[in-house]
């Protein structure tokens, strides 16, 4: 029999492991520029903060970021680092470190950033989604960026739609 302390614990583990790949998913979907992932991470009704740039819905944010990037970048990463997440019942606060890396469209150059998800999240029907989301940005740097097509050519390449290899990759093992 596993004791309380136990039970409690390992609720608390795993209500923090599906936090983080929630986070994760957004991630993946902003970086895929997959509407319906990004959109998968909030409630319904739960609104997104990126200060004067935007503020709104689950929806308008995935349509406001997938046009801001391909209007501007010609690819780009966001990579989640360390999370901080204190979980109580059915509601959770994160802080996540994130990272993005950005190619110009209009010049050989990079813009490379740091800063915050603060994120309010509720745990409904079984699924933790985020409320609220407000993004800090600590800094921002700027860099050349010499083309590397060569390289990137003896490689398979992404893709911003369901056509990136990883959507074949997750379909095959689901599919098993």
């Amino acid at each position: 029999m596993i004791d309380r302390a136990l039970e409690e614990r390992l609720r608390l583990l795993v209500a923090k492991e599906d936090i983080r790949e929630t986070l994760a998913r957004y991630s993946r979907g902003i970086d895929r520029h997959d509407t319906e992932l990004i959109v998968s991470v909030y409630h319904a009704d739960a609104r997104d903060d990126h200060g004067e740039s935007f503020s709104g819905s689950p929806r308008e944010l995935a349509e406001w970021g997938n046009a801001e990037h391909a209007e501007h970048w010609t690819a780009h990463s966001h990579m989640l680092t360390t999370s901080a997440i204190e979980v109580e019942g059915t509601d959770a606060a994160s802080e996540t470190y994130v990272l993005w890396v950005q190619r110009r469209r209009d010049a050989p150059r990079v813009d490379i950033g740091g800063g915050r998800y603060l994120d309010r999240l509720e745990l409904r029907e079984g699924h933790w989604r985020i409320v609220t989301r407000t993004l800090v940005v600590d800094w921002v740097v700027e860099a050349d960026s010499e083309d590397r097509r060569n390289v990137m050519g003896r490689y398979p390449n992404g893709t911003w739609d369901r056509h990136d290899l990883s959507y074949d990759l997750f379909a095959a093992v689901r599919a098993e």
